[in-house]
């Protein structure tokens, strides 16, 4: 039901009940007159009028037709006994014009010409009863058809009009809930869209200072590379590599939408290519099932690390790998599980001994990456293998 219909039903049950108020002013009139007279019909008729009104007014549930069409019976029933009974000394007329009214108030086009159709043919049967003898206080068939006529066409036109009136604030009501509905979904997307803006804008802000905190983080890395090459008589070349290796973990960290994080596999595929660029063949990803050379690590075992974890651990892993290949043939890396937790073996060639691994784990404990790295990974040393010489355990810690 729309706005207009459902405030049509509140209307007309509101007139009913204050008909059913007011109607006692005409009710008790109309049946003392009669009495009087000696005229019964109407009181019968006055009575079933106001009855059904009464009825219609308080008993809930009923349709809206249903009490727009009792009204209007009422209306045409009471308005053909007063004219066949008192003639125009009666409210015949006014009944007639108020029904055709209420018609158009409360139902449509079809409702109005039903109505008026039904006006018109009390008023053209009054007119042949009254040429037909019928006592006419003072009225003859001509003056009913003059005055029926004009009192049709001043309920007629107001009503037509009223109507038309209606229609357009149906229409206009209709459009206004299509107009709402879409100011409600602009405003629902608008809201959106601001959310989306504030949260883009809140991610950025977030990189921003994320960035800018990584950015003196590594400006402490490469003062403290520099401090520790100072002091142990390094040669440039292996800063250059180690500001290369910075570098590297700073774009894999920036390369996708995930920013600030890197998979453990990314980062060692990124430090195996910048060792072997230095010198071909010195690392070499294998799978540790069958020893087949392989281009990444088990996904299987896939760790996310942090901006803050990845950029030490990438360190790290690049000055151990080039600290085991000077004692002989490519360090050999793959993935593995060390009590349930993800884990890098790295494995010399035969022949290498635990101490010479040990005496490079323990030099890079003591470096700047070493101690960064000390509450992420468990370092331990690999025993020699029958076909692999000692190596190093990397275990994640968490």
């Amino acid at each position: 039901m729309t706005t207009l219909q459902g405030e049509r039903e509140r209307l007309l049950s509101r007139l009913l009940r204050r008909l059913s108020s007011l109607a006692v002013l005409a009710y008790v009139p109309g049946v003392v007159f009669a009495v009087r007279e000696g005229v019964p019909v109407i009181t019968v008729t006055n009575t079933v009028a106001y009855a059904a009104i009464l009825f219609v007014a308080f008993v809930p549930g009923i349709a809206l037709q249903w009490k727009l069409a009792t009204v209007v019976a009422g209306c045409t029933l009471v308005a053909a006994v007063l004219l066949f009974t008192v003639g125009p000394l009666g409210a015949g007329y006014v009944w007639l014009i108020a029904a055709i009214v209420i018609a158009a108030v409360f139902g449509g086009t079809r409702a109005i010409l039903a109505a008026s159709v039904v006006s018109a043919a009390i008023l053209a049967g009054y007119a042949y009863a009254l040429s037909q003898g019928l006592e006419g206080h003072g009225a003859t068939g001509s003056t009913i058809l003059v005055i029926g006529t004009s009192a049709l066409v001043v309920a007629i036109v107001p009503a037509s009009i009223l109507r038309s009136l209606l229609n357009r604030l149906h229409q206009a009501l209709d459009e206004q809930r299509v107009l709402g509905a879409k100011l409600r979904e602009e405003l629902a997307a608008s809201v959106q869209v601001r959310r989306e803006l504030q949260h883009t804008v809140a991610l950025k802000d977030e990189l921003l200072r994320e960035v800018h905190h990584r950015v003196n983080n590594n400006m402490q890395l490469v003062l403290s590379l520099l401090e520790h090459e100072e002091h142990h008589d390094g040669r440039p070349e292996v800063l250059h590599a180690r500001i290369r290796t910075l570098s590297a973990m700073n774009d894999l960290l920036f390369r996708d939408h995930d920013v600030l994080r890197a998979d453990l596999d990314e980062i060692v595929a990124v430090v195996h290519g910048l060792v072997n660029a230095s010198g071909p063949g010195r690392a070499e990803l294998v799978s540790p099932s069958s020893g087949e050379r392989m281009a990444g690590i088990d996904r299987s075992q896939r760790v996310v690390l942090p901006a803050q974890q990845a950029v030490p651990v990438g360190l790290y892993l690049h000055e151990l790998i080039v600290g085991l290949t000077t004692h002989g043939a490519p360090v050999l890396i793959h993935s593995t599980a060390n009590g349930g937790r993800p884990a890098l073996n790295l494995r010399c060639a035969a022949g290498t001994s635990r101490a010479a691994v040990t005496q490079v784990v323990d030099t890079l404990s003591g470096g700047v990456c070493g101690m960064a790295v000390g509450d992420i990974l468990q370092i331990e040393p690999l025993a020699p293998g029958t076909d692999v010489g000692a190596g190093v355990r990397l275990t994640t810690k968490r």
